[in-house]
């Protein structure tokens, strides 16, 4: 897979992807993709990983949709959260790639921030593509 991460945003790689903060750390996105054979898991797995950095999510404001990008099935699950900074929005797209591997584009920021790079944020869900196309 291949996704693009504005350069202003310092990417860097991770372990099973490619991780980014916005040029005023207002926001932070990550993409990895993980062997996982259903979306209950991807789910678990994403929000396993927002505890794990800090952020803590309301579950009874969450909202879920589904689209495709790029061909591929998505479900994308949003948050009000709380990190240290304060107020928080998350987000997390799960892009079924195969039977056994999915995407997961994640990020979270300010209320603030999310607005200011919504243009941005929707254009990295946009380049997620597969290797070579």
């Amino acid at each position: 897979m291949t996704i693009d991460l504005p350069n202003a945003w310092s990417p860097e790689e991770i372990e099973k992807g490619a991780q980014a903060t916005s040029p005023d750390t207002s926001i932070y996105v990550a993409f990895e993709v993980q062997n996982l054979k259903n979306l209950e898991n991807a789910i678990v797995e994403g929000v396993k990983f927002f505890a794990e950095s800090g952020v803590k999510i309301d579950p009874k404001s969450q909202k879920k949709s589904e689209a495709k990008i790029n061909g591929f099935d998505v479900v994308d699950l949003g948050w009000d959260g709380v990190d240290k900074d304060g107020p928080t929005k998350v987000s997390l797209s799960v892009i079924v790639l195969s039977e056994t591997k999915v995407g997961m584009l994640s990020y979270w920021g300010s209320p603030a921030g999310e607005t200011k790079y919504a243009a941005q944020l929707k254009a990295i869900a946009n380049s997620i593509q597969p290797l070579g196309r």
